[in-house]
């Protein structure tokens, strides 16, 4: 066991560090558009309240900062524990529960609409977060992510990412195969009922 928010996980003889981070929102990728398009955008973050029914982080989440705040306090440790590692390993993978790039959030095959789609968007990740990751992404062959209980692969520069996916009634384990030359394959098993 070990908690990454507290620090990276190094396996200096692989040349190799796990970074991680619960990850958190800012509303940074949907913010314009809820200000264009969603007169009550403000109070709809604040409460966390969509057209029906409300997130539930705004009925359970109790602390002293706001999303704003955490989320600027979490991308910084991230930052911290990524540059500290890099000086130790050659490549980093990185976890995170919610999604460490726009890519891996919600599946759509379009835009968000107003005003529900973009709320799920401002709840998902942040923008900094991806800028950290893209600023290092030559060193980070992968990323894995969760909170959206969606399967979901896609990358950020040569990045390749995973939304592992996987709900209450289903799970999912991915599985990474270094022995490629030039990277990895990721294989995905599943466990339980995922018609439902």
């Amino acid at each position: 066991m070990h908690y990454l928010d507290q620090g990276p996980l190094l396996l200096p003889d692989a040349g190799l560090g796990i970074v991680g981070t619960m990850n958190w929102y800012d509303y940074s990728w949907a913010i314009d558009r809820l200000r264009a398009e969603v007169p009550d955008w403000e109070e709809r973050l604040r409460d966390k309240r969509f057209t029906r029914g409300r997130h539930n982080d705004g009925k359970f989440v109790r602390w002293a900062l706001d999303d704003v705040g955490f989320t600027t306090r979490v991308v910084r440790a991230f930052e911290q524990h990524l540059t500290a590692a890099l000086e130790q390993v050659s490549q980093v993978l990185v976890l995170t529960h919610h999604p460490a790039f726009y890519a891996l959030g919600f599946p759509r095959e379009q835009p968000p609409v107003a005003p529900d789609g973009l709320l799920w968007d401002a709840f998902c990740g942040n923008a900094t977060l991806e800028a950290v990751l893209a600023r290092h992404a030559g060193r980070i062959p992968l990323a894995f992510s969760g909170h959206i209980h969606r399967a979901r692969s896609a990358t950020l520069g040569p990045i390749q990412g995973h939304n592992i996916g996987g709900d209450y009634h289903c799970k999912r384990l991915l599985i990474a195969d270094w022995s490629l030359a030039g990277g990895a394959l990721v294989t995905a098993h599943d466990f339980g009922d995922l018609a439902r």
